[in-house]
């Protein structure tokens, strides 16, 4: 009667082995997604393909990005001025619209010289704009073109 347990209690455990070692033998065969992200950057310059923006009048180019994912193109863009935040949205709220582009999220609180976030929409494209107070005497216009298709 003693032996009886045992031998259950061995095929419990063999069995309990050889399911745990199938388990990890399909998940090793499994093969795991990975995101291909790429990224295209221009210092001081425009990278080639970024959509048509007006700059700010005396507004110099930080940088530009082209960002590709999973075949989905994006672009960034920073510039640097040394005008107020209000003073730059302002700008770009009027004359944004004369270049087809339609206001889809206007800024909160307009007047602020902190931070400030517009989105705008043209086609199928969509731009993300904000203008924040980098340092006492910069402003930065960051212009962002979320990932979409090309």
């Amino acid at each position: 009667m003693n032996k009886r347990p045992s031998i259950f209690f061995f095929f419990f455990v063999a069995s309990a082995v050889l399911a745990v070692s199938a388990y990890a033998y399909l998940v090793s065969r499994t093969p795991t997604r990975s995101t291909t992200f790429a990224k295209t950057d221009k210092q001081g310059g425009i990278v080639a393909g970024f959509p048509s923006l007006p700059v700010y009048p005396g507004a110099k180019t930080e940088n530009t990005y082209k960002k590709s994912e999973r075949g989905l193109v994006g672009f960034q863009g920073d510039w640097l001025t040394s005008d107020r935040v209000s003073l730059v949205m302002a700008w770009y709220l009027q004359k944004l619209p004369t270049y087809g582009w339609q206001l889809v999220e206007a800024p909160e609180f307009p007047e602020t010289d902190s931070e400030l976030f517009a989105q705008f929409k043209k086609g199928k494209q969509i731009l993300n704009l904000t203008v924040e107070q980098e340092s006492r005497s910069e402003t930065e216009i960051h212009a962002e073109f979320p990932l979409q298709m090309p």
